[in-house]
């Protein structure tokens, strides 16, 4: 059995997109009664104090996850309580 060093095509070419994953869009949000469990919830979870405070931040902003990591200072307005999303 003769094993080549090279290969000569990539065999993952053959594979489409749609092979890999799908996207189905939601548009499910929590309730302001399922915030409110959540954040009660959320006190109780053994877990380090700063991912229960991001995590509490996510809930209280409803932003996505990459706009709250991506914000940069100049976003965000402490003296009226604002996050400005570019």
């Amino acid at each position: 059995m003769q094993h080549s060093s090279a290969c000569n095509r990539n065999p993952a070419d053959d594979v489409g997109p749609a092979s890999i994953a799908t996207f189905t869009p939601k548009d499910r949000a929590l309730s302001p009664t399922e915030i409110r469990i959540v954040l009660k919830q959320l006190e109780h979870v053994a877990t380090l104090p700063t991912i229960r405070l991001g995590m509490r931040l996510y809930l209280l902003t409803m932003v996505r996850k990459s706009e709250l990591q991506d914000a940069v200072r100049d976003e965000v307005d402490f003296e009226n309580a604002v996050l400005t999303i570019p």
